[in-house]
């Protein structure tokens, strides 16, 4: 019994100037007839259409199954011409393009090269090219009828051509193509390859359509059986006890959860591609009282916990057989908690519950009641709750309690009770004392204080009425004792004491403010009288004004931020300017137009004044001078890049000419 019994081989050559089927694989015959002879093409027919070309490959359909042929030149023994290698795969079955490719030079090597034809020598080539002994079963290698227009008949052959050994992969792993249905067989060549002067026939261009059939491992599902090139696939592992972990996957692009075998996507186990699964845990943290407690901590095997969710994930590492799971919780005023559980209690669980105990405080609270009277007592009080807080912050009942500070970590507070006129008040202990003359005086002082509702000895204000008469609401007048009324007299009284202040105020201010005796005529005629020999006061003194042409230079050096040093035609003018022009600091400084006042009014001429003076004496003397010097430049003064200038080279402050600048 054949090993591969989907698979037979054929070897055809010529014989007797006839092609013959030289040897087949398996002797007595497959499973389905091949038929080599009738239905395989002419191997010389089918290389002699091209030029440049010895090798070529031909692909066949038919309802039994798929015909894969190699043709080329005999060079072991030239005068038997050409010899054709062809692989019959029954419909159904699959071999991926890069077995294909791996087979024919096997098969080629056994057959020709080596002449050995039996059974045993193919086996081993199709081993050693990696074929398997068992079927790859799919649907996208079934036999399709073709269906073809009205009155259009199968064409004998097209061919298409293949740049790579790729490409003539992706040729071989996809057979089922469209344009495929209208050609007996087709011819696949090398690129470089022509058809012969006269002959005719169609070439194949369109993209390889390449659709996948999807084999899953155990514990392994995909969103799809069958994908195509560019599809997206969903895939999901599983396993018991875990959730499921979801991934997704480009079809025909590399990916490390899926391997590609011709046209068929083999998804890789999870041990394979690094999957670990997880199982969700839903995680309460409560209070040993069924509290829930905000704000904690959780650790599971080393590992730290995201609290702000209500769940976590354990590893299968975490949950494997035999290991134990440590969890550790820790929150503020509680006890922190350690637990260890066996994976296989896990499992069984769905929720986490961790329970944590209260840490509990001994305190000393003594009560002071005033005047020497202090109670005290030691309590135990959860840090947790209400009470504890409050205590802490300071407050206790309503009334302020103060922290002693000690040395070891006891609390004691000083609570102060004394009454202040609020509520509530402190108690009274005096008639307690001497309602219970029996009560012994050292457990007396441990007793806890007893509060009076002072609300209950005063008496109701209000005025009682009579709710089955109709009333009128009327001012209440107060009477005496003898039922007159006392309101005129009060009225008279009031009177009386505004009367005798007015009057005391009277006699005060007159006292004070009015002269007395001979001091009533001292004030002399002279003081009181407007003197008219009062000379009227001086007029501040000006400066001369200016005329001619100092006048008009003034006006034009301060309307402008740049000097022409023809313009100006006044004898001071011309000073300043050569003055400018020698670099001569102090000559600029004391010309008349910087050293009288008011008379520059140009405020970036004034800084510039100002600059110099600074720098006059001082180490910087002679760049500021050559900076003067230079700022004279096509006849003109530029003011802004003088200032500039001089800026860039102003001297230190504790260098710098700090005496005033002269003016007159």
């Amino acid at each position: 019994m054949a090993k591969f019994n989907y698979i037979q081989v054929a070897l055809r050559g010529d014989v007797n100037n006839a092609t013959r089927t030289i040897y087949s694989y398996p002797a007595g015959g497959g499973n389905v007839e091949a038929r080599w002879d009738s239905t395989l093409v002419e191997p010389g027919a089918a290389l002699q259409r091209f030029l440049n070309t010895s090798e070529c490959y031909v692909m066949q359909s038919v309802r039994r199954g798929r015909y894969f042929s190699m043709i080329a030149r005999n060079t072991v023994d030239p005068s038997s011409g050409y010899y054709m290698i062809s692989i019959f795969v029954e419909a159904g079955c699959s071999l991926s393009g890069k077995q294909m490719l791996s087979a024919f030079p096997a098969l080629k090597k056994t057959l020709v090269e080596e002449g050995k034809r039996d059974d045993e020598a193919v086996e081993a080539a199709l081993e050693s090219a990696g074929v398997s002994v068992e079927p790859v079963r799919l649907d996208s290698w079934n036999y399709v009828a073709p269906v073809l227009p009205e009155g259009q008949q199968i064409v004998d052959a097209a061919y298409r051509t293949y740049i790579s050994i790729q490409e003539l992969e992706s040729i071989f792993s996809f057979p089922a193509q469209p344009d495929y249905d209208h050609y007996r067989c087709v011819i696949i060549v090398s690129a470089t390859t022509s058809l012969r002067p006269g002959i005719k026939m169609t070439r194949l261009t369109a993209p390889i359509k390449k659709q996948y059939a999807v084999v899953c491992p155990d514990g392994v599902e995909t969103s799809e059986p069958v994908a195509y090139d560019g599809d997206r696939l969903k895939i999901v592992y599983t396993r018991d006890g875990f959730s499921p972990r979801e991934e997704t996957v480009t079809v025909g692009q590399p990916a490390a959860y899926v391997k590609y075998d011709g046209s068929t996507i083999r998804v890789r186990p999870a041990s394979q591609c690094g999957i670990r699964f997880t199982r969700r845990f839903n995680l309460a943290v409560r209070s040993v009282k069924g509290t829930a407690i905000n704000g904690y901590t959780v650790s599971i095997n080393g590992r730290p916990v995201n609290t702000m969710e209500r769940t976590v994930d354990l590893t299968e590492v975490d949950l494997a057989d035999g290991a134990t799971v440590e969890i550790q919780a820790a929150s503020n005023n509680y006890r922190p908690l350690k637990l260890e559980f066996s994976a296989e209690d896990l499992l069984k669980r769905e929720t986490i519950d961790l329970e944590l105990h209260p840490i509990e405080q001994g305190v000393t609270l003594r009560l002071d009641f005033g005047e020497g009277r202090v109670f005290e007592e030691q309590i135990s009080i959860e840090k947790n709750t209400s009470e504890y807080n409050r205590l802490h912050s300071g407050n206790f009942h309503g009334f302020r309690a103060h922290r002693q500070v000690t040395q070891d970590n006891s609390e004691v507070y000083n609570v102060d009770v004394r009454f202040t006129g609020g509520r509530p008040v402190a108690p009274n202990f005096e008639a307690s004392r001497d309602g219970d003359a029996n009560v012994d005086r050292a457990t007396a002082s441990h007793r806890a204080p007893v509060f009076e509702n002072v609300s209950d000895d005063v008496p109701d204000s209000r005025n009682s009425v009579d709710a089955s008469l109709p009333t009128v609401e009327t001012e209440i007048t107060p009477t005496d004792a003898d039922g007159h009324d006392d309101t005129r007299g009060k009225n008279r009284i009031k009177w009386i004491l505004a009367v005798a202040g007015a009057v005391v105020l009277l006699v005060v201010a007159l006292t004070l403010f009015l002269p007395r005796g001979e001091k009533l005529d001292a004030v002399p005629a002279a003081e009181t009288e407007l003197a008219d020999t009062v000379a009227p006061a001086a007029a501040p003194a000006h400066a001369a004004p200016l005329a001619g042409e100092d006048a008009a230079d003034v006006e034009y050096l301060n309307s402008t931020s740049c000097w022409e040093v023809s313009r100006v035609t006044g004898e001071s003018a011309k000073k300043l300017m050569a003055a400018i022009e020698s670099g001569d600091i102090e000559g600029v400084v004391n010309n008349d137009y910087f050293a009288v006042t008011g008379r520059c009014t140009n405020s970036r001429a004034d800084e510039i004044a100002g600059l110099l003076w600074r720098a006059y004496g001082s180490p910087v003397r002679a760049s500021n001078a050559k900076t003067l010097r230079s700022s004279v430049k096509g006849g003109a003064v530029d003011l802004n890049a003088l200032y500039e200038g001089l800026m860039r080279r102003r001297p230190k402050d504790d260098e710098a000419n700090t005496t005033p600048r002269p003016k007159r």
